[in-house]
């Protein structure tokens, strides 16, 4: 995981084991993402057949401490998150655009981190979409 800082923005993109960004994280440090900024960072991290509403389908999320919302690709390749995040006395606004595979395996890694016993699996890299 790569992290920057620019504008009042924090902005994470993880790398697969090849090397390709397969998801990116932006934190607004102050207020709410507005659409433009959205539908800019959008088109700019997919593929321009996944643009537009009718690609997605919304699902159910459940979590007490962080209201977000997750939205998913019909082909089930593509994930986009957004929601807000509390972090010490601070709350971002924070969108993440990634790759269900990218998703899964940082999922993976966070678990394995938890528990230093097991290693993490290998990504699956055969058929890369890079962000």
């Amino acid at each position: 995981m790569v992290n920057y800082h620019s504008k009042g923005w924090i902005i994470s993109e993880w790398f697969n084991p090849t090397g390709y960004a397969e998801g990116i994280w932006y934190y607004k440090q102050h207020g709410k993402i507005e659409r433009k900024e959205t539908d800019a960072f959008y088109k700019v991290n997919l593929p321009a057949e996944m643009v537009g509403p009718d690609n997605w389908f919304e699902i159910d999320t459940d979590h007490p401490e962080i209201k977000y919302r997750v939205f998913i690709t019909l082909d089930h390749a593509w994930r986009w998150e957004t929601g807000d995040y509390k972090i010490g006395k601070y709350t971002y606004n924070y969108l993440m655009i990634c790759t269900t595979r990218s998703f899964s395996s940082i999922q993976k890694d966070r678990k394995a981190n938890e528990e230093p016993t097991q290693q993490p699996a290998a990504a699956d890299t055969d058929t890369l979409l890079p962000l």
